[in-house]
């Protein structure tokens, strides 16, 4: 259940330096996770628990993602480098879809 922010007043400012491919993928995890960047990293860097909610969102977003793997994978194939951060993001990917599963049962 999503924490009710009407009480928080948040006036303080964090800001840091990533990568492109560092944006990249923590955004891709946010998506996939249906959170937005600011509270995914929040939870993130908290150590609390991420819980995934399926919505519209998040569904647009695995199906994108799964797209942009198929197509990585299709490139490994044909015999290129894996890429670490796809590893990380099919990890990610995988954890995300175990809670999803969970909920049905």
């Amino acid at each position: 259940m999503k924490q009710d922010n009407s009480r928080r007043v948040k006036n303080k400012t964090v800001v840091f330096r990533v990568t492109e491919e560092e944006l990249k993928l923590i955004t891709s995890m946010a998506d996939i996770s249906g959170m937005l960047r600011q509270e995914y990293l929040l939870k993130r860097a908290l150590k609390q628990s991420i819980a995934v909610y399926p919505n519209s969102r998040m569904y647009k977003a695995l199906k994108n993602k799964m797209s942009e793997i198929l197509e990585e994978l299709q490139r490994i194939e044909a015999g290129e480098d894996i890429d670490g951060e796809l590893i990380d993001l099919i990890s990610f990917m995988t954890d995300v879809m175990k809670q999803l599963g969970e909920e049905d049962e």
